[in-house]
């Protein structure tokens, strides 16, 4: 018996359970008396992997097998609710159902074979979260613009390294928040107002990023002199991200 960690009376909701890593996870947590909720598309899959949850706990935890295709937001709904409806409450959310894809920027299918993996892989982790947190802990700020931006960094290290043999180059630059109409834009302002007061007082050089400083290094990589950078991220920000 495993007795390192105990879950007992915990609500552990595992995607993509029915098979392979998240399957493994559900046993294990099993074995330390969690509620496990098992997930999948196959429902014969998902059926097995509870019945073998529930033989596993030493206290004799349900699992509760449930059929859920998580790039759809109704079932992802109806997997929320039907927990909250059988349980009562939801302890932990471990977003492991995903998937991978090949492709290519020449791939005439590639837009399409993208918003598959963004619906999979992202999508799916971002809508059940959302579901989830009243039940786990409350999130807010600037999350949404932080993820699509960090997405587009890893997007241009992907075609910096699909592109060099062909002498393209593809660099990000990053900097730091700008007085811009951004603020008003995004609906920010009073915030985001704060937040710039606060970095002119702490970042290294002690201003805040202006328009030049961002349209300079923009300007030096789309130039011969940047001939040999390419994948990189170029943080235009004062040094704050070293504080």
């Amino acid at each position: 018996m495993a007795t390192e960690f105990n879950f007992i009376n915990k609500v552990v909701l595992i995607t993509g359970s029915s098979g392979g890593l998240g399957s493994f996870m559900a046993k294990e947590f099993a074995k330390r008396n969690a509620n496990v909720v098992v997930t999948g598309r196959n429902s014969e899959a998902v059926n097995k992997i509870a019945a073998e949850c529930t033989s596993l706990s030493p206290s004799g935890a349900e699992a509760f097998p449930f059929v859920a295709d998580v790039t759809k937001s109704d079932s992802l709904k109806g997997l929320v609710d039907a927990i909250i409806g059988k349980f009562g409450h939801l302890d932990v959310l471990v977003n492991n159902a995903g998937g991978g894809a090949f492709s290519s920027i020449y791939d005439p299918k590639l837009v399409e074979t993208l918003d598959h993996m963004l619906n999979l892989d992202l999508k799916s982790v971002v809508a059940l979260t959302q579901l989830a947190v009243p039940h786990l802990e409350k999130n807010q700020h600037f999350m949404p613009y932080c993820v699509a931006k960090s997405a587009v960094d890893m997007f241009s290290q992907c075609i910096a390294l699909e592109l060099g043999p062909k002498g393209v180059r593809v660099n990000c630059v990053s900097p730091t928040a700008i007085r811009t109409n951004f603020q008003a834009a995004s609906g920010a302002g009073d915030t985001l107002a704060g937040v710039l007061k606060h970095l002119e007082e702490t970042i290294p050089l002690r201003r805040i990023t202006t328009v030049e400083d961002v349209a300079n290094a923009v300007l030096f990589l789309a130039s011969d002199k940047s001939a040999f950078i390419t994948g990189s991220n170029v943080v235009v920000d004062g040094g704050n991200s070293i504080l």
